[in-house]
């Protein structure tokens, strides 16, 4: 039994535990600022929140005083207004008079009622659980920080996200409230050592899954202590009774749930981030003293001898079977007109006024566009009738999405107070 670990119903090791939860978290709250926990994505963080607020007394909560938690969960929302989150708050409070569909009633609701529990001395911990779901105008934002300062000494704000939020275009859209987000970064790592045997313990004593040690310790080490990783290998053990490394890694680049996970993990790092790990995905030799925060702290890039080494060979393989150098390029075909990402065809994923906006960032690839010019290339003549920034953020947040699917996320960037840019 590995040394520090707890029952089931406790989901790493007690050191982990503290340090991430008591620690990180928790001395946040207790300073009365705000934490943001990113997140390896499908790497536990619907438990991880989960064990926060069924566990908060025993994590220590109770040295803020009386507290109550309130799950902002973006899976109850009804509908993609923005409102919706402060629907949610007012429910999760147990406001009685909730206020329909009228917005600002139910934000006007919702300030009495945060006013009323804070001046009995009740902390109010609001945890964001997908907060890289909130793509909404300043406002909605603003409103947050509104809240925040009815009383910052009981009003806190935990973000739990599963992307880096501290890059330009991201902080730029959170308005004032980008000053809460910078606060506390904590990473909530991919798991090594004591803490990888707790998950699989837990995992084959909940699953029932019967797997050899040596098969497990083969998982432990191809999966690079993902939780998910991990679980899909021993449910795969049923079936692959076999302790043939070759065969496990065959199984970990044939299965579509693993390469759903690593194109996920892939997608949301930053354009930094995505070329350092490419190049060590290549066989570059990376300094590790060169590794940004972001990848150090979720651990999905390690040191070996002071070089950079990824958290998993069975992800570099993934990196090097598409021939991923480091970032996807944007490109168009001058006869054809076509748009094409890394020479495959993509123009059928955008409007016609989007594909015209591209071109002309590709044409001015790495240099800033001024808002007003973005505008007149979305809306020519009318664009002094149509352009509003509601309607600005909404076209290029409708963009940017477009641009997620083709593997180009983080490309186009909103620079403070100037206009965006792609990076290419």
């Amino acid at each position: 039994m590995p040394k520090g670990k707890r029952k089931l119903d406790h989901i790493l090791t007690d050191a982990t535990e503290k340090e991430i939860f008591g620690g990180n978290i928790l001395e946040s709250l207790i300073r009365e600022e705000a934490a943001t926990v990113v997140f390896v994505p499908h790497a536990g963080r619907s438990k991880a929140i989960k064990y926060i607020a069924d566990k908060s007394k025993e994590i220590g909560f109770e040295r803020l005083g009386n507290y109550k938690i309130v799950l902002i969960d973006w899976e109850k929302m009804m509908s993609t207004n923005p409102g919706e989150i402060f629907k949610i708050m007012v429910s999760e409070l147990e406001i009685e008079e909730l206020g329909g569909e009228d917005y600002l009633k139910i934000f006007n609701n919702l300030e009495k009622k945060i006013v009323k529990l804070v001046g009995e001395g009740i902390h109010l911990i609001f945890i964001f659980k997908q907060w890289e779901r909130a793509e909404y105008p300043i406002q909605f934002f603003n409103n947050l920080v509104y809240l925040w300062r009815l009383d910052k000494t009981r009003i806190h704000y935990v973000f739990a996200s599963n992307q880096s939020l501290v890059v330009d275009d991201k902080l730029n859209k959170y308005g004032k409230l980008a000053e809460l987000v910078c606060a506390n970064i904590v990473y909530y790592p991919l798991f090594g050592g004591d803490d990888r045997e707790v998950v699989i313990q837990e995992l084959a004593g909940k699953y029932k899954y019967v797997a050899s040690n040596k098969q497990k310790d083969i998982i432990s080490r191809i999966s690079g202590g993902h939780p998910f990783l991990i679980k899909l290998g021993l449910r795969e053990s049923v079936w692959l009774k076999d302790d043939s490394e070759a065969k496990w890694y065959k199984f970990f680049a044939e299965s579509w749930e693993i390469n759903k996970a690593f194109k996920d993990i892939w997608e949301v790092m930053p354009a930094d981030d995505k070329r350092t790990v490419g190049q060590v995905a290549n066989g570059e030799a990376i300094s590790y003293g060169k590794v940004s925060e972001y990848l150090k702290g979720l651990r999905l890039v390690n040191e070996a001898a002071g070089k950079a080494v990824l958290f998993s060979e069975a992800f570099g393989n993934f990196l090097r079977n598409r021939k991923i150098e480091g970032g996807n390029e944007l490109s168009v075909n001058q006869e054809s007109g076509e748009i094409a990402v890394n020479g495959e065809r993509v123009s059928d994923n955008f409007s016609l006024t989007e594909h015209k906006l591209l071109i002309f960032l590709i044409g001015v690839k790495n240099q800033v566009v001024t808002r007003e010019k973005v505008a007149e290339i979305l809306w020519g003549k009318d664009s002094y009738e149509k352009y509003s920034d509601w309607a600005m953020d909404k076209a290029l947040y409708n963009l940017r999405k477009k641009l997620e699917k083709i593997g180009c996320r983080d490309k186009l960037q909103a620079i403070r107070r100037r206009g965006y840019r792609l990076i290419n």
